[in-house]
């Protein structure tokens, strides 16, 4: 067992020893990264006077607002704002200056997400949490959420994760940020991540463990949005041709409609052989017969053959 493995169990034991649950806590009503992000063009500068000003514009301001919701990065319609990517430059806190005395005021959000980066300075600790919209940073501050909170904080490892409810608002550097008025551990992360950096680098396991790659490499998830939307543009372009889309059967009796080996197998009740489909065509010539015209399917075959960059034992095809 590693040494960082047996850190992470210590720190296990001591969240337990505080009364916190380590494990499968709900946060509901959450608000997506991208979300939280978009709403920073809510954030004003309230002045003494009671004079609210609009924040200057930042150069992340295009990226992160709009009306879009996070539901739509299924769809891969926008893209998700990365923190390091945007960093502002603008003298945020020469603006306040000038501005004269006041106060950042702006809306509540409810974020939740995995550690990817955190530092510490002090009473102040700084967190970036990612979830499958992108990534926002969040401030915890000792006297905003309290020793108990606080101390807990000091037991957060890269890769666990946390949820926090806060203002949102800007740091001095112009980094959108939620400073937490509280916190809560939804679980822990007993494995350590691979290096913060560069990221998962072994091929071999990028491809057998696919869940990691999609949280320590930048783009993936990009590319796994884009194939959702590629397929969705798909078959809204055929239904808009009047085209009907069907499901046809995986096992089949007899391997047609193209040349490959398939997979077998057997129906133990019919006490037959069956193959796993290696082309789709079959049923829906049937179809065509039968008198439905504009047909298709887009669904998955199998074929027993070799593996290579450029083939796979099981795929999907139009």
């Amino acid at each position: 067992m590693s040494e960082h493995h047996d850190s992470r169990l210590a720190k296990l034991a001591k969240i337990e020893a505080m009364g916190v649950d380590p494990w499968g806590h709900d946060f509901p009503n959450r608000n997506w990264n991208a979300d939280a992000r978009a709403l920073s063009t809510e954030i004003k500068y309230q002045t003494a006077d009671g004079r609210r000003l609009d924040l200057p514009e930042f150069p992340e301001a295009a990226s992160a607002a709009g009306d879009t919701p996070a539901i739509k990065q299924q769809a891969g319609e926008e893209n998700a704002v990365s923190v390091g990517d945007h960093r502002a430059t603008i003298d945020y806190r020469a603006w306040k200056q000038q501005a004269g005395e006041g106060e950042e005021v702006g809306p509540t959000v409810r974020v939740a997400g995995r550690i990817i980066l955190q530092r510490g300075q002090g009473k102040l600790k700084f967190i970036t949490l990612r979830d499958w919209t992108g990534d926002i940073q969040i401030l915890i501050g000792k006297a905003q959420v309290g020793d108990a909170a606080f101390e807990l904080s000091g037991e957060f490892d890269l890769g666990d994760w946390i949820a926090v409810e806060g203002r949102l608002g800007r740091t001095n550097t112009g980094e959108v940020t939620v400073f937490a008025a509280s916190i809560h551990f939804m679980c822990k992360t007993l494995e350590p991540p691979p290096e913060k950096f560069a990221g998962l680098q072994d091929a071999d396991q990028k491809q057998r463990q696919r869940y990691l790659d999609l949280t320590y490499n930048e783009g993936v998830m990009q590319t796994f949005l884009a194939r959702t939307k590629i397929v969705q543009s798909i078959r809204e372009t055929l239904r808009k041709r009047g085209y009907c889309e069907i499901e046809g059967p995986t096992l089949h009796t007899i391997a047609g409609g193209a040349a490959a080996r398939p997979f077998k197998t057997h129906h133990n009740t019919l006490d037959m052989p069956l193959v796993l489909r290696i082309a789709l065509e079959l049923h829906l010539k049937r179809l065509l017969v039968g008198g439905m015209e504009r047909v298709y399917e887009l669904g998955r075959v199998y074929r027993n053959e070799g593996i290579s960059p450029r083939h796979n034992p099981e795929f999907t095809m139009l």
